[in-house]
């Protein structure tokens, strides 16, 4: 057996670790695996664990959806894509799980020629073609199970190996298995399998587990160690691999880099690049959260976006993202000496030598290794709590020297002899609290800005001297960067003034009203072209210092709280790279975009500080901050574009579980109409970051924004038809292809469901043609009736008009003209006159004043009685109110009533003692006329004049009174006045409504 001696080693992995904490079930994970729909699912010692990147959902025997489990011991899974099945593997049988309807059944009831493997204790389970599963059991060997030919063979059932087969795999296209601690060569045959031992001429002890990676087949022992074959079968050769030559091997995974995951048995993890023969450890550790969880591995398993979950014995899952730890960190380590001394960092800087150093917050200056990460500490700055110990800025000087801008004035220290020396004048505060320093191009000395204004110091004769006009101490503004151009042109950054321009030359200075109006605050400027990149407390101003124009404002207002920049830098794949208050950000100089780097991208902090940043020329950026040093290579920086599609995975209806169909919409009851809908995206980088959006089309048609949270809840959703949507995008804001939607139908109530309102609008239909046919009707009739009365009161005019009246009049004026009665003519003549003008008058309007229409009955009578040469008289009566008031009354209503009493009652009656009555009085709501006279009444006959004839003037009169009062029978009354047995006059009564 031959070895390998030649190996490097290479940075330590960091993890994500879940545990019960978390909702793991139990922390002993013995097998890995993932589903069409991206869950990840995690067998442990007492539960079946899925997880969505929010919680785990656990099955158990007994349970809703694990009551098929043979057991909560769960020890091997596999999912089967073709199928959607995910095979369960316990101590006590083999189950299956449908996706589709998620939930565990038995093996039987899709495959019942397997249900033998029901009670079986299962160790493992592999897939070596569509239809072709092994199934590797604790006490009965190996079983073959073929889908297609529902077929089953047993191998290695004999007494001496049915509990001893351990590994599987499909290597170079054949099958291998191990029994102990021999390999099997597994040749199909028509009639089943030819076993082969494979020789390899090594004691592996008993083999664990077997797997095929790089045309090597790799063998995991129980208690020697790692091995691989290079070739296969009788020409193959065995070697060992030193680096995990001791202990036991667990498990083998292959990442997607081309590396080979070996997972121990109390040795944490190696990862080997076979290319370069690299290696990473990964071993836990009690002081860093982000080491592996426990040392003994139980399992390994890649899942679809490259990441690496392992599984523990006693310490829960691991999770390797590799798009999550990109940056490295540096920061002090109280249990490793040579780490970086303090955590506060204020300047980085890499002098003309090539030596790195770090100016800190009470340590001083640091002497940076940039290549081994180890720092050295000055024994000048060991004096705790000096102002000297807090450095801002770092320069190159002459003769192998640095100057050094402390919070307690200007150093300047020798590198060849090691002295530090301090330039203060106590007299100028301007010479101390020193914040940024820059030796002039065309001048021999530097240009020093700090809490106090601003001071040259001239390197010859290494003395201070004002800078004048004292522009900063007036206007309070402090430097905190400071940039040369081209002329003896200085750009510094302030507080308080924002950025402004120094002709040193000529001692001018200008304040940049354009980036002022921006922000008071510049804390770094980087010359991109004629582009000065300022990284102020308001967002990124790109300022065109040539065409003095501001050419963007780049703020991030809309996306964080902060807008708070403290330094810029460009990185060797074009975008920039700007140290914030929230992490960094990366921006993309053709469209602005923004990418935010955080915790969740393995930062160790958030706020980085003003001006402290440096750029290798190999490309690598360095930004320092409150908790110490950031190193990364743009070029290295990996973007996550895997966003998988949203899922629904639960839809509660009134605080009730619904299962999502696959098919038509769902529908509900009108009074279920409250819902929470649960969704995910399994996409497990940086998973805190992931986001959504949703809406109910056919309710509201705009996007709600939901940040991370996995559910909505909608009150009170009126009927109608409606589909949930919901999209998510990844932690680099990149959107799914696709939604996720649910659809679903509340029905209307029974009042409003379309076969009421069809009826509704029938029956309603009905009723509006009868109340239509009726107004017609209503119509009709009451044109009739207008009609009608038209009539009736053109006869009443004609009836009052009659041409025997008229006659009679114009005779009784003649006579008297003719006996010479001037006086009884004249008087005649006039009444006749005004009784005419009143029935005309009357004729014109449908009711008249009952004062107006008693006027007129009275002048009737008087003429009568003129006429009739006073053979009666008459006695009229009428309430006041009646008189007084405006009720209405149709014209002249009772006079043919009148008019019957006098021709036919009282001219038959002998003498001069006749006599008309009529009365009007006011009832509650009517008129009651009554026409009372003591004439022969109606049963006489006097003058051939027969009492069967009726008047048709009474007739008419009659008609009138029952269409006013809107009657069928007319309120009249004819009574007959008898006396001792013989008529004695009649008596008319009328009712009249009051109008």
């Amino acid at each position: 057996m031959a070895s390998q001696q030649l190996w490097t080693q290479n940075q330590n992995l960091y993890f994500d670790n879940y545990s019960s904490h978390e909702g793991l079930s139990q922390n002993s994970c013995y097998a890995i695996s993932q589903d069409a729909n991206g869950f990840m699912w995690f067998a442990t010692q007492d539960g079946l664990n899925r997880y969505d990147g929010k919680e785990f959902q656990v099955y158990l025997p007994g349970g809703e959806k694990g009551g098929s489990l043979p057991s909560n011991h769960i020890s091997s899974l596999h999912f089967d894509p073709d199928r959607k099945v995910m095979w369960i593997g316990t101590v006590r049988g083999l189950s299956l799980y449908r996706q589709d309807i998620d939930s565990i059944v038995p093996i039987s009831k899709l495959f019942p020629f397997a249900s033998g493997l029901e009670s079986l204790p299962i160790r493992k389970i592999y897939q070596s073609g569509s239809d072709e599963f092994w199934v590797v059991t604790q006490n009965s060997g190996l079983i073959y199970v073929n889908l297609a030919t529902k077929a089953i063979s047993r191998l290695f059932t004999g007494p001496g190996v049915r509990t001893q087969v351990n590994g599987f795999a499909v290597h170079q296209g054949e099958i291998v298995t191990s029994v102990g601690d021999r390999l099997y060569w597994l040749m199909p045959k028509p009639d089943g399998f030819e076993i082969e031992v494979l020789n390899t001429g090594v004691n592996f002890s008993e083999i664990k587990e077997l797997y095929s990676f790089r045309d090597r087949l790799w063998i995991g022992t129980y208690t020697k160690g790692c091995f691989y074959m290079e070739g296969f079968g009788r020409e193959g050769t065995v070697k060992r691999f030193e680096p995990a030559s001791v202990g036991g091997i667990g498990t083998f995974q292959a990442d997607r880099n081309g590396n080979l995951w070996i997972g121990t048995r109390g040795n944490g993890i190696i990862v080997f690049n076979p290319d370069d023969k690299r290696i990473w450890e990964a071993r836990y550790s009690k002081f860093d959260t982000r080491s592996l969880g426990k040392d003994f591995i139980l399992s390994i398993f890649k899942d679809r976006q490259g990441i690496i979950w392992c599984g523990l014995s006693g310490g829960g899952i691991s999770k390797y993202d590799p798009l999550k730890y990109q940056f490295e960190n540096l920061k002090n380590d109280p249990l490793h000496p040579t780490s970086l001394p303090g955590n506060m960092v204020f300047e980085v800087f890499e002098s003309a030598t090539g030596q790195h150093y770090i100016g800190t917050q009470n340590k001083g200056l640091i002497q940076w290794n940039f290549e081994d990460r180890t720092f050295y500490e000055y024994p000048f700055f060991a004096d705790p709590g000096v102002p000297e110990n807090t450095v801002y800025d770092i320069v190159d000087g002459t003769m192998n020297s640095l100057w050094i801008a402390s919070w307690g004035g200007l150093i300047h220290f020798d590198l060849g002899t090691g002295v530090f020396k301090k330039y203060v004048e106590e007299d100028h505060p301007a010479t101390q609290n020193l914040y940024a320093l820059h030796p002039l191009k065309y001048a021999d000395s530097l240009l020093i800005t700090g809490e106090n204004g601003t001071m040259f110091f001239s390197l010859e004769k290494q003395t201070w001297y004002p800078c004048l006009p004292d522009f900063f101490g007036e206007k309070a503004y402090i430097g905190r960067h400071i940039y040369e151009g081209e002329n003896g042109m200085v750009w510094i950054c302030t507080e308080g003034g924002g950025l402004i321009r120094l002709d040193y030359k000529r001692q001018v200075y200008e304040v940049i009203e354009k980036v002022r109006n921006i922000s008071n605050n510049s804390r770094y400027l980087l010359k991109d072209g004629s582009n000065f990149w300022i990284a102020t407390d308001n967002g990124i101003v790109i300022y065109d210092y040539i065409r003095d124009t501001i050419v963007k404002h780049i703020s991030f207002g809309d996306i964080n709280r902060s807008n708070v920049c403290y330094s810029i830098r460009k990185g060797n794949t074009g975008d920039f790279w700007v140290g914030t208050n929230f992490g960094l950000v990366r921006i993309s100089p053709g469209d602005y975009g923004i990418q935010i780097y955080n915790l969740g991208n393995g930062l160790q902090f958030l706020e980085y500080n003003t001006a402290c940043t440096l750029a290798e020329e190999d490309g690598t950026l360095v930004f320092g901050g409150v908790g110490g040093i950031t190193i990364f290579n743009p070029s290295e920086i990996l973007d996550n574009t895997f966003s998988p599609d949203p899922i629904i995975t639960g839809v509660r209806v009134n605080d009730k579980s619904r299962v999502p169909s696959n098919g038509d919409p769902m529908s509900f009851p009108h009074w279920e109409n409250y819902f929470v809908f649960e969704f995910t995206a399994n996409n497990f980088s940086n998973q805190e970051r992931n986001v959504y959006k949703y809406r109910i089309s056919g309710l509201s048609e705009k996007w709600v924004d939901n940040g991370n949270d996995h559910f909505a809840s909608f009150n009170s959703i009126p009927p109608g038809s409606y589909t949930f949507q919901v999209k998510s995008a990844n932690s680099d804001g990149v959107w799914s292809s696709n939604m996720a939607q649910f659809e679903f139908v509340i029905l209307p109530p029974w009042w409003e469901s379309w076969w009421f309102l069809l009826l509704l609008m029938l029956v309603s239909g009905f009723l509006i043609y009868l109340l239509i046919k009726r107004r017609i009707t209503s119509i009709r009739n009451k044109a009739e009736l207008k009609q009608r009365i038209y009539e009736t009161e053109m006869m009443a005019l004609r009836a009052q008009m009659n041409p025997h009246f008229i006659f009679n009049c114009l005779n009784s004026i003649d006579a008297f003209i003719q006996s010479n009665d001037k006086y009884q003519a004249t008087m005649y003549l006039n009444k006749f006159a005004k009784l005419l003008r009143n029935v005309l008058d009357s004729s014109k309007q449908d009711t008249v004043t009952f004062s107006r229409d008693f006027e007129t009955l009275k002048l009737y009578l008087e003429l009568e009685e003129l006429r009739n040469e006073n053979k009666f008289t008459t006695i009229l009566y009428a309430d006041k109110i009646l008189l007084q008031d405006d009720f209405k009354v149709p014209p002249l209503l009772i006079q043919p009533y009148v008019e019957n009493a006098i021709l036919h009652g009282l001219k038959y009656k002998h003498g001069h003692d006749g006599v008309l009555r009529i009365t009007a009085k006011k009832l509650s709501d009517r008129i009651k006329y009554i026409i009372e006279d003591n004439g022969v009444g109606r049963n006489g006959i006097k003058n051939g004049v027969s009492k069967n004839k009726t008047s048709y003037g009474m007739k008419m009169s009659s008609d009138r009174v029952k269409y006013f009062n809107g009657e069928e029978n007319a309120s009249v009354v004819i009574t007959d006045l008898m006396e001792d047995g013989e008529a004695s006059g009649t008596r008319v009564e009328v009712l009249l409504d009051l109008k």
